[in-house]
């Protein structure tokens, strides 16, 4: 297994209010978008990953082989909610922090599966091949669904998936940590098989390339995850970089 990461400020913002980490060794990955004034964004952003990552080393048995989904679920959950309530604190107590929040998607190599959790509209997908031996194409299945308003009205049939690209409201979040006394994240669980990558990523890139083209870079890199994690950032910056840009790849 392999694990990188790039980040970019892109072509519009001042500054960079996403933050990533991961621990290859312990099979931990955080990425957060933060949202806020002045800096406020960038601490939400940092506070929630790093409170995030030092709670699960603490907390998770080192081996994978005793790692169960369930617990580790468990362990995901409650440390997003202690980052949650750090978050919410610090913004009830310096006026400067007023209304900081910030996305998250995180995730725990278990003994079976990766486990999932994450609030707001920064993703992960799941790239593979499917087909058989005279015609495989790329497969890359989206494993978390965005805390958004535009999610709701394509749930609701509201929106096409065209339309949804190109909505005015696409980046207004329905859920955020810090920005409540409570936070409510989504779990969920994927396989990773050889040759295959997980990706996480903020909106930066989902906005700016659509899925297609992500699974294209994907068939074309898949053997150079740096390289990969180099191409998808360009791209995102060619489409307009009107976010920053942060992706992570956890390739066997």
């Amino acid at each position: 297994m392999k694990i990188v990461s790039c980040t970019d400020i892109g072509k519009v913002r001042g500054n960079n209010e996403d933050y990533l980490s991961f621990d290859m060794h312990a099979g931990i990955a955080i990425l957060a978008d933060g949202m806020g004034g002045l800096n406020a964004g960038e601490v939400a952003s940092e506070t929630c990953v790093l409170k995030i990552l030092a709670e699960l080393r603490a907390k998770l048995p080192p081996e994978r082989c005793k790692r169960r989904i369930e617990d580790c679920g468990e362990l995901l959950q409650l440390a997003v909610k202690h980052a949650n309530n750090t978050i919410f604190q610090m913004s009830r107590q310096n006026i400067e922090f007023n209304g900081m929040g910030t996305t998250i998607v995180a995730t725990v190599q278990t003994a079976d599966a990766w486990v999932v959790a994450h609030v707001g509209d920064s993703r992960m997908y799941h790239y593979g091949l499917s087909g058989d031996s005279e015609g495989r194409k790329p497969d890359l299945v989206r494993v978390t669904r965005d805390h958004s308003q535009v999610q709701q009205l394509l749930d609701d049939g509201v929106l096409t998936p065209e339309e949804a690209r190109v909505a005015p409201n696409r980046n207004i979040i329905t859920r955020a940590v810090g920005i409540a006394a409570q936070v409510k994240c989504e779990l969920s669980r994927v396989e990773l098989g050889e040759g295959e990558i997980l990706i996480l990523c903020s909106d930066g890139l989902s906005d700016m390339v659509d899925d297609d083209e992500i699974a294209q870079l994907c068939m074309m890199h898949y053997l150079e995850p740096d390289l990969l994690c180099q191409k998808l950032k360009d791209r995102a910056n060619a489409e307009g970089g009107q976010d920053n840009i942060s992706i992570i790849l956890i390739c066997t």
